[in-house]
């Protein structure tokens, strides 16, 4: 019972002390909080230029939309205050006085930038008059944007298209695009007309851009102060979250060298103790079973020689343990002995073991435990679960590193188990938390049926 509960605290604080070294190894994150603060701010400013760049989408459409917006306001003022007042149906009629005095008012107020076209329309598709003097009098059926304005009265807009008929003459105005416009009025005796004028689409385009130059800054400015504000509050954030970190850091400092002393203590009283208590026992119980032999009390004799062998077999028992908790006199016996002793139950048992460790293999002492514990616990699962016939365990040095090998022809196990352990393969996650917290490199392949090999390697200390 007394073995089973120091057992038990040895297990205890060899857990702690891993838990311990797993969890430093996620909260000691290397750098500063200028790395982090790095990545958000490249983010938030992706972020940044992906927003941008729909809201300078969205505002070029709503730009264009009200510079085309702006072209019917136009089209409706040049229609209002000059076209209608000065439609007559002797115009309508073809009087070519009455031609030549509207010629000149459109001349005069309305053929300019951004307007470069000016016609007007009949009912029946008919060109009463247009600044081109070649299309006055062409009739041409009439498109679908006429018709629908001629049939709402409201004014229209739309691309125009240079290859229709009445666009021939439109040499000069190719290397553009222009925006027709139409606008339905009526003469003084209520004759229905359609009057269009096409608007150079570069300049529409332009006072789009000039609405969109307006929003831009704005937005943008907006935007980036926002991210400067983001800025801050995670510079802010992640100094408090490094500040606590480091704090969390020293306590579990603290908590891991009382760990490492506690286990220190354990293991000396172990060993000053109910280990020299043992001994002693087993040496009193060889002396009165001899006494009894020679007594003729031959039964009896036998008893105590049992209890004398079992009080051995837990003497060694617990004298393993202390290694487990803290294997002090590792370093003083030497790692080939120390291994030797972990692979001699095997032997006993008829498997067939090597064992290769260089002689002057100088490792330190950490390093040493940790080739010890891998060694230990590879053959822990070797015994509990693989049936071997041979087990292979081998030290080697090679460029500043070395190198651990444990080899046997079991039964194997799907290495994959090891993201979800079934019982009795947790030791060896944990033995890989350990040699990555001691800059190392802990590797297991296995398959069915064709054994199992444990790798593991630390840089010398």
């Amino acid at each position: 019972m007394r073995v089973d509960a120091t057992r038990n605290q040895g297990a205890a604080g060899a857990l702690l002390s891993r838990a311990g070294r797993r969890l430093l190894r996620f909260c000691i994150a290397p750098g500063s909080v200028a790395k982090p603060l790095l990545q958000f701010g490249v983010a938030g400013l992706a972020a940044l230029l992906v927003l941008s760049t729909i809201l300078v989408i969205i505002l070029d459409r709503t730009a264009t939309s009200e510079a085309v917006n702006t072209s019917r306001q136009l089209t409706r003022l040049i229609g209002r205050e000059v076209i209608q007042p000065n439609l007559s149906d002797a115009l309508v009629d073809g009087d070519l006085a009455r031609r030549a005095e509207f010629d000149q008012i459109v001349r005069a107020r309305v053929l300019r930038d951004p307007v470069v076209r000016v016609k007007l329309w009949t009912t029946s598709g008919r060109i009463i008059y247009s600044d081109e003097p070649r299309l006055i009098g062409s009739s041409f059926a009439l498109e679908s944007d006429q018709i629908t304005a001629f049939a709402t009265g409201m004014v229209w807009a739309a691309r125009t298209d240079l290859d229709r008929p009445e666009n021939r003459y439109e040499t000069k105005q190719r290397q553009h695009q222009l925006l027709e416009v139409y606008l339905p009025l009526r003469t003084p005796n209520g004759r229905k007309l359609l009057y269009e004028n096409y608007v150079l689409y570069d300049s529409v385009q332009a006072n789009g851009r000039m609405i969109l130059l307006d929003f831009v800054p704005a937005v943008f400015g907006t935007l980036l102060v926002l991210e400067l504000v983001q800025l801050r509050l995670a510079w802010s954030l992640a100094s408090r979250v490094r500040a606590g970190l480091r704090d969390r850091e020293r306590l579990l400092r603290e908590a891991i060298d009382a760990s490492e002393l506690e286990r220190r203590r354990i293991a000396r009283d172990l060993h000053d103790g109910t280990a020299q208590d043992l001994t002693a026992l087993s040496l009193s119980l060889e002396v009165h079973s001899r006494q009894l032999a020679r007594q003729g009390q031959d039964s009896a004799a036998k008893t105590l020689d049992e209890a004398s062998a079992e009080t051995r077999k837990s003497v060694r028992q617990l004298r393993t343990l202390l290694v487990d908790i803290y294997p002090e006199n590792l370093h003083e016996q030497g790692l080939e002995a120390s291994l030797g002793d972990l692979l001699d139950p095997f032997t006993v048992q008829g498997v067939k073991t090597s064992l290769s460790v260089p002689p002057t293999l100088r490792s330190g002492r950490e390093a040493e435990r940790l080739l010890y514990r891998v060694v230990r616990e590879a053959l822990r699962n070797v015994a509990g679960h693989a049936r071997a016939q041979s087990i292979d365990v081998r030290v080697s040095v090679e460029n500043g590193r070395v190198t651990l090998t444990v080899r046997d022809d079991g039964r194997g196990f799907d290495v994959a188990t090891l993201s979800n352990p079934p019982p009795g393969h947790l030791g060896l996650r944990l033995l890989s938390d350990l040699a990555h917290d001691a800059g190392g490199q802990f590797h297991i392949s296995s398959t069915v049926g064709g054994g199992t090999e444990v790798r593991l390697e630390l840089p010398i200390q």
